[in-house]
């Protein structure tokens, strides 16, 4: 952790120029007694580091020192550009730039990535990550911010949150925060978010969590498991969605999946878009519940048919 601090305080004064050490105290969570030995441990390393007495001052570098490119191999190297070039499909705020001076630094031509991240569908349009300036700011100045969320019960309502962490899981970006008013750590998808907007008041001391579960444990201990019959032809969605100990390859070509899952509205759409070609085998609540809602879009279809009855 501490190489880690170094590391950054000499970044941050290569592009601020002066710091006091309350400004960095206070950026990393530490004393100033604190940044007083880091600062007389990189000198000793050799890092020229200077301190001016006076209203003015503050901990500077010499004006012509640079950060060496020896200091990192060729494969941090690498995966530093690589992170940048990551980072950089997402619209980050002057990762473009920081990408070409990391190249120009370690004078390096970013190699072409043996990896490539695209957040957006297939089939979508280019996505607006604006937002994810905004949330990024709200997080770094400890700033609340206020949204109106619609749930997967479709119920809607206006949330306040001290903004934690921005998180991309499952082909979806989420915000996790401390809700004020559940006064509990939840986790938002991005997409159910509307009118998004930072307020005014800071929280100076972030909520932490103790020992909470997280969803994917929740999930496990109280959903219910289901067991599905799946026809030959689902098998490529199957594995989008399964592992392979979650499937049981039968001697006809079909398929049987046994898993655990939340009983929501995602679960009914999500079985819904197998149509014909998977089979509710238990519990038998769902395996009902799931024929009434096809009984219902026959009849939404044809009315005509219940009209005469």
């Amino acid at each position: 952790m501490k190489i880690d601090r170094l590391f950054q305080i000499v970044i941050l004064l290569l592009n601020k120029g002066t710091l006091t050490a309350s400004q960095l105290a206070k950026h990393f969570g530490v004393t100033a007694r604190t940044i007083y030995r880091d600062i007389e441990t990189l000198s000793v390393c050799g890092i020229p580091v200077t301190m001016t007495p006076g209203h003015n001052g503050g901990i500077q570098l010499l004006d012509d020192y640079t950060l060496s490119r020896t200091y990192f191999s060729d494969a941090e190297k690498d995966n530093i550009l690589l992170a940048l070039q990551t980072l950089n499909v997402t619209d980050f705020p002057d990762a473009d730039r920081a990408l070409k001076r990391m190249a120009s630094l370690f004078r390096s031509v970013p190699k072409e990535p043996w990896i490539t991240v695209d957040y957006v569908p297939w089939g979508s349009q280019p996505h607006n990550f604006r937002e994810f300036d905004q949330i990024r700011s709200s997080i770094l100045d400890r700033r609340y911010v206020e949204f109106h969320y619609t749930n997967s019960s479709n119920e809607q309502k206006q949330v306040k949150i001290e903004p934690h962490q921005l998180i991309f899981k499952g082909a979806a970006w989420y915000l996790k925060g401390w809700d004020t008013d559940k006064r509990a750590f939840r986790t938002y998808k991005l997409t159910r978010m509307k009118n998004f907007q930072i307020c005014e008041d800071h929280f100076e001391t972030p909520h932490q969590e103790q020992n909470e579960k997280s969803a994917s444990d929740v999930t496990s201990c109280s959903a219910p498991l289901l067991i599905l019959h799946f026809h030959p032809d689902t098998l490529y969605r199957l594995y989008d969605n399964f592992t392979d100990s979650d499937m049981t390859h039968n001697e006809d070509g079909t398929i049987t999946v046994q898993a655990r899952f939340p009983v929501d509205e995602w679960l009914y759409g999500y079985l819904l878009s197998f149509g014909d070609k998977v089979q509710v085998l238990e519990p038998a609540k769902i395996r009902e519940h799931l024929a009434e809602r096809i009984d219902r879009m026959y009849r939404l279809y044809h009315p005509e048919i219940f009209s005469q009855s």
